[in-house]
């Protein structure tokens, strides 16, 4: 997976639905239009599939390269529809990674969460749970992940794109393993094959 997949398993959930599901409670749900309150979202177990575009980096808070991949595909399901209170869960997907100038493993995939931002079609992309192992950092190898929750970014309503830039926690590893390293990459939904908006309920 390309080190920003890597990192976030989020992804995961990855955005399942397209990578929609957020930390913060609100009332949230995905939507097939932009419209608040939604007159149709999509139901629980909605696959969300997006694969990266272009490659994907870890880096550290320096900006010294770790790992570049540049092939990977991350799916999963929404656990819920959300609503009040809540925002909208993914999970219980697969990653696949490949084409890593190092080898990177998935050792948990974690979910997703999506939040719904006021006044937008748009939400705050959460992950939590996911690990996965970088080998070969300064000899060492390095377990890195979201722990109880990364903001990874935004999920803009009605867009197929969606840009990570994250800061990833050591969980695991060696004192040659950097405490904190930078997940970027750029990701496109192919599934589902219709819009997503996140909006209020």
């Amino acid at each position: 997976m390309k080190g920003r997949s890597i990192l976030i398993a989020v992804a995961v959930a990855a955005a399942a639905l397209v990578a929609l599901t957020a930390g913060p409670a609100s009332a949230t749900v995905l939507c097939k239009v932009p419209e608040s309150p939604c007159p149709e979202h999509y139901p629980v177990g909605t696959e969300g599939t997006i694969s990266l575009a272009g490659s994907a980096l870890i880096e550290t808070t320096g900006g010294t390269t770790l790992v570049t991949c540049n092939e990977t595909t991350i799916s999963g399901f929404s656990k819920n529809t959300g609503g009040k209170g809540e925002g909208v869960v993914s999970g219980g997907g697969e990653w696949k990674i490949s084409e890593c100038t190092n080898t990177v493993t998935v050792l948990k995939v974690g979910e997703v969460e999506v939040a719904h931002i006021p006044g937008t079609h748009n939400g705050t992309v959460v992950a939590r749970g996911t690990q996965i192992t970088v080998n070969g950092i300064f000899g060492s190898s390095c377990v890195y992940g979201p722990g109880a929750g990364n903001d990874l970014g935004t999920a803009v309503g009605g867009s197929t794109e969606m840009s990570i830039n994250a800061i990833i926690s050591r969980q695991a590893g060696g004192f040659t393993c950097p405490a904190d390293v930078r997940w970027t990459a750029t990701y496109q939904k192919t599934s589902p094959g219709t819009a997503v908006y996140v909006e209020a309920e």
